[in-house]
């Protein structure tokens, strides 16, 4: 990239390069997969964290000078600012989780169906419909489609190829992977209760089990995705020099990196015997520098800021501890909630599921689900 003034160091230039690169890499993938539960489930993973390099590439575009590349984008800047806040909040800290615990009427002391569950075919939780609750009510995609173009306008810019042509090469050898993202995220909706999903864990508080309903899917994919796309082997460029490569390894490790920065921001401000014990756990089986490397891989989002780039002994650690990490976080809440799909439960989500189907009111959705659940429930006790 050129500049009027400065230069652009090249470990930042990678930096942002491999980012773009990756980032369009998610959006072919999600181009190719059928089911429509696996494209929400990869676009959710995709969108988190978009806003995230969208501001950080604005940033460092302002910085360098290249105003031309910012022209078609000054009217999202603020859309963007607002959705990368979302991130930076913590959910004790956050208004737009308590809102959406309050608009569905989440209530942790009392057995009603108040919440939505996604299981996978291998009955694996994948997410519950609290944290995308409201998210694609009057959603702007035009915002979504433009920001999604803007790593492809960088990548263009950086590295003049035909990306269309590698990217249609690439998809043509991973349709194992394809493959397997749709067998692992594949669905199936139930109606829950949160009541229920909590009721053995009398150690928790409700913070806890906001924290989890609201973090619990951003653990699920980044340890889903990882395991699966690292199959692949995706090296899109590889060089002699360190500094200078496409690695689909070094892109989710960096992702990793922000994850467990979020999830490790949370338990620290939760500050309740849960997130305590939690982390004196993690910190008996992590190395004292492991926090270190991952907050210097972490912000490697900074894309003004001098970039250093791991060492191989840094990349290392954090290749051995990072899944750590995630995994035991993630083992912790599995052995704190409730998945159970009994009779009821499958009663009750064909109930919602026909009140939908015939695009019922609420008001009309409590007047007719009691008769619905016994029609239903009856018809199960039969099959039995």
């Amino acid at each position: 990239m050129n500049s009027n003034n400065k230069v652009m160091p090249l470990a930042n230039l990678n930096e942002i390069t491999q980012d773009s690169l990756f980032f369009c890499f998610f959006i072919e993938i999600k181009k190719k997969l059928t089911n429509i539960d696996s494209k929400y489930y990869l676009s959710a993973f995709i969108k988190q964290l978009s806003s995230i390099f969208f501001r950080e590439m604005e940033l460092a575009l302002e910085y360098y000078e290249e105003y031309s590349e910012l022209e078609d984008y000054k009217d999202f800047y603020q859309k963007v600012k607002n959705e990368r806040n979302k991130i930076k909040k913590t959910i004790v800290n956050s208004k737009t989780s308590k809102g959406k615990i309050n608009d569905l009427g989440i209530d942790y002391n009392n057995q009603i169906y108040d919440m939505q569950i996604y299981v996978n075919l291998a009955n694996e939780l994948l997410d519950f419909n609290i944290e995308g609750y409201n998210e694609y009510k009057d959603e702007d995609f035009d915002f979504w489609n433009n920001l999604y173009l803007f790593p492809r306008k960088i990548l263009e810019k950086s590295l003049d190829r035909n990306w269309d042509i590698i990217f249609k090469n690439l998809m043509s050898h991973l349709s194992s992977v394809l493959k397997e993202i749709e067998e692992k995220t594949i669905s199936k909706e139930y109606s829950y209760s949160s009541y229920k999903l909590f009721k053995h864990c009398l150690n928790l508080t409700n913070e806890d089990k906001t924290f989890i309903l609201f973090r619990f899917r951003l653990l699920k994919s980044i340890l889903l995705f990882d395991k699966v796309f690292l199959k692949g082997n995706v090296v899109m460029s590889n060089s002699d020099d360190r500094i200078f490569n496409f690695d689909l390894k070094n892109y989710l490790r960096k992702y990793k990196a922000i994850v467990i920065a979020i999830i490790g921001n949370d338990l620290m401000c939760l500050k309740t015997p849960f997130s305590t014990n939690l982390i004196k756990e993690l910190d008996s089986i992590l190395p004292p520098d492991f926090y270190k490397i991952n907050r210097k891989l972490r912000n490697h989002i900074h894309y003004v800021d001098e970039i250093f780039p791991l060492s191989i002994k840094e990349e290392e650690t954090l290749d051995k501890y990072q899944p750590l990490y995630l995994n035991y976080i993630y083992e912790k809440i599995l052995k704190n909630i409730n998945i159970h799909i009994d009779t009821e439960c499958m009663a009750m989500s064909k109930a919602v599921q026909e009140c939908r189907n015939k695009n019922m009111s609420v008001d009309e959705i409590k007047e007719k689900y009691q008769q619905y659940y016994l029609k239903y429930y009856y018809q199960l006790i039969e099959e039995d």
